[in-house]
């Protein structure tokens, strides 16, 4: 059934929307000043949306960056929010998946008391 609606098109196109804002959100940090911050935005790009070409452009504004940012902290391991194996498999090496019951919510009777 995804084959034929052609499922990882729309998750490439959605993916490559969301590195193309997360560039322009690290362009901003330099162009404002910020090259702590557009660093690790820049390296963030280049971790989460690899295969893209927006990651090749955060690559290239990375070998500019200033070396003060640069020894900044990378940022956390993430994976894109589309990523549809990366949801399958657990996090950390050697977790396993669980299954997590749903809370039970007590429910309240919509008939007020004493009334049928």
């Amino acid at each position: 059934m995804a084959e034929e609606e052609n499922v990882q098109r729309f998750i490439d196109a959605i993916n490559n929307t969301l590195a193309r804002k997360l560039l322009e959100t690290a362009d901003f940090y330099r162009r404002t000043g910020h090259p702590g911050a557009a660093v690790y935005t820049y390296r963030e790009v280049v971790q989460v949306y690899p295969n893209t070409k927006e990651a090749h452009t955060a690559e290239e504004a990375l070998r500019k960056s200033p070396p003060a940012a640069l020894a900044m902290a990378p940022p956390r391991a993430t994976t894109a929010p589309f990523d549809v194996a990366a949801s399958t498999r657990p996090s950390e090496p050697g977790q396993r998946l669980r299954s997590v019951p749903a809370p039970r919510i007590p429910v309240e009777p919509d008939v007020p008391p004493g009334r049928p």
